[in-house]
């Protein structure tokens, strides 16, 4: 049997892989390990993880991102989400990832968990199970949001993955969402600068300040040598990393993009009795199926290797060059 921790801790193993998982705190997979080496962002202190709750382990976001002012229209009615984001004027992230879900099923590789709203988190009623499996091949989520009220309701989902700074990472991204002073999607697209084709082919994210919200071009990211792969109804991406100096990078899969609730963009319309499900998968990417060794963490270990980035001693940490690899 799992053992289970003082604080509510769900704690996950199989193989090379270890996970903490907190039905108390949204399901959040607050912790994640492969031999060992941790590819989550954990909070070292309940003070940190109260200044900044969305930015370790795996938030559940409904709605995900900003939702313009709090307030969107739907079926002709008007409503109003709190302002949590105040000093941009925005509803940010939902609030889900703070509830508590009830356990249903749990053993030493799988937790289940449900959390049901009546209307007061989000003003449709819903519920969500959240089902976490870990065995020996990697690590798995499954997401179900199911419409239990009486009329239609628009769904946006997303999570606020947040890992472990790593030499190299890659994002299947395709153009960027030009945004206004408040963050919100202008409604333009643009094509990838130069810097940003880097994340397609891989870079290190060390020092750099990355925020942005992009289509999928895919639906696979890659940090270090993990395999981030989520299911196709995730059609956004977006990137952050808090500055590039804190030691950790977001990568968010979304469903619907950013301010979904009023562009309508990529919204699920859920009828009565209606459920739409998600999917993530955390995996190693073996060389000898995904491609060629990185070619920018050999040319860190001295051969051309780029000044003044701070990447030098963290390609080092890595494993191997043959256990890296970038996209054909």
């Amino acid at each position: 049997m799992q053992k289970r921790g003082a604080s509510g801790v769900v704690e996950l193993a199989a193989g090379p892989w270890a996970a903490q998982v907190l039905p108390a705190r949204g399901m959040n997979t607050i912790a994640l390990s492969f031999y060992g080496r941790p590819i989550l962002r954990t909070p070292l202190s309940r003070r940190e993880w109260r200044e900044n709750p969305c930015a370790f382990g795996t938030p559940v976001l409904l709605p995900p991102n900003r939702t313009d002012r709090g307030r969107f229209v739907f079926d002709g009615a008007c409503y109003q989400l709190p302002l949590n984001d105040v000093e941009l004027d925005n509803h940010l992230h939902g609030v889900l990832h703070q509830r508590p879900f009830t356990v249903l099923d749990r053993s030493g590789r799988s937790v289940l968990g449900v959390y049901e709203n009546d209307g007061s988190d989000y003003p449709f009623p819903f519920s969500m199970e959240v089902r976490c499996i870990l065995e020996r091949a990697g690590y798995r989520q499954r997401f179900i949001v199911k419409n239990t009220g009486t009329r239609d309701m628009p769904l946006t989902f997303g999570l606020h993955t947040t890992f472990l700074e790593q030499a190299l990472f890659r994002v299947d991204i395709g153009k960027r969402w030009v945004l206004d002073d408040r963050l919100l999607p202008t409604g333009d697209l643009a094509q990838l600068q130069r810097e940003e084709l880097a994340y397609l082919r891989g870079t290190c994210s060390r020092g750099k300040a990355i925020q942005g919200f992009y289509t999928a071009a895919g639906h696979t990211a890659q940090v270090g040598d993990i395999l981030y792969e989520v299911s196709e109804n995730f059609d956004h991406w977006v990137l952050w990393n808090g500055g590039g100096n804190q030691g950790f990078c977001t990568i968010e899969p979304l469903q619907g993009g950013v301010n979904a609730l009023n562009s309508g963009r990529g919204l699920i319309r859920l009828k009565p009795g209606e459920a739409a499900a998600f999917e993530t998968q955390f995996r190693y990417a073996d060389p000898a199926k995904h491609g060629r060794p990185c070619a920018l963490y050999i040319d860190a270990l001295g051969r051309n290797a780029p000044k003044n980035t701070g990447c030098e001693k963290r390609y080092r940490r890595c494993p191997p060059a043959d256990r890296l690899w970038n996209a054909p």
